[in-house]
C-alpha cells in the first residue's frame, strides 16, 4: 500500500510536467507561425507598394502633365536644368563629361544610365555654351524607358499637335508650351515613344 502511494504521485507529477511542456512547445510553434505570417505580410506589402510605384511611374496621365508643367518653363521632369538658362560649364559641373558627344554636328551629348548602353538623357548646346534642347529617353524615375507611352495617349490627353513631322523613321509631334516646344518623338511603325524633349529656337545655333 505504500509503494503504491508512493507510485501515483509520481504518476500524476509526471503527467503534469509533460503537459506543461507539451503546451510550451504549442505556444512556441504558434510564435513561429505568427512570425512566419508576419513576414510573409510584410513581404507581400512591400511588394505591392513596389508594384504600385511602378504603376505610378508608367502612368501615363501622370506623366504628360507634369511634363507639360516642366516644359512650360523650359524644364523635363527630374533633370536639374533650364533650356535658355543652364550652361554646358553647369552640365558638366553636376553630371561630369558625357558619354557621347556630336560636338562637330549639332552640338550635341548624350548620358546614358550608369554608363551602360541605355541612353537616359541628351543635351544640345547652343549660343554661349546655353541649352537649347533637353532630351529625356527614360521617365522621371531616370530608369523607365517611354515606350510604354502611346502616341493616341498623347493625342488624348493634349490634343492635336502644333506641328507634325517626320525623319527618317520617326515621327515627331511637336507642342507650343509657354515659349517653348513641347516635342515627342517616336517610331512611325509601331506608334511608341522613343525619346521627348524641350526645345528653344532662340538658342539653337547647330548645324544639323
Amino acid at each position: 500500500m505504500k509503494l503504491a502511494r508512493l507510485i501515483v504521485p509520481c504518476v500524476l507529477a509526471t503527467a503534469l510536467l509533460q503537459g506543461c511542456a507539451s503546451s510550451s512547445s504549442t505556444k512556441e510553434t504558434s510564435t513561429e507561425d505568427n512570425k512566419t505570417t508576419s513576414n510573409a505580410a510584410t513581404t507581400s506589402t512591400e511588394d505591392t507598394n513596389a508594384s504600385l510605384k511602378n504603376n505610378n511611374v508608367a502612368n501615363p496621365t501622370a506623366f504628360l502633365t507634369e511634363t507639360v508643367a516642366a516644359a512650360k518653363k523650359g524644364q523635363l521632369p527630374n533633370v536639374p536644368f533650364t533650356v535658355g538658362q543652364t550652361t554646358y560649364t553647369q552640365v558638366e559641373e553636376q553630371w561630369g563629361k558625357p558619354n557621347l558627344s556630336f560636338l562637330n554636328t549639332a552640338n550635341y551629348v548624350q548620358y546614358r544610365v550608369a554608363k551602360k548602353e541605355q541612353i537616359a538623357y541628351g543635351v544640345g548646346i547652343g549660343r554661349g555654351h546655353i541649352l537649347y534642347e533637353l532630351r529625356a529617353f527614360v521617365a522621371d524615375d531616370g530608369k523607365t524607358p517611354l515606350s510604354s507611352i502611346s502616341f493616341k495617349a498623347i493625342k488624348k490627353q493634349l490634343g492635336q499637335p502644333t506641328i507634325k513631322t517626320k525623319l527618317g523613321p520617326d515621327r515627331i509631334w511637336s507642342y507650343a508650351a509657354g515659349n517653348f516646344m513641347l516635342k515627342f518623338t517616336g517610331s512611325t511603325k509601331d506608334h511608341t515613344l522613343h525619346h521627348i524633349s524641350v526645345y528653344s529656337k532662340v538658342y539653337d545655333d547647330s548645324k544639323q
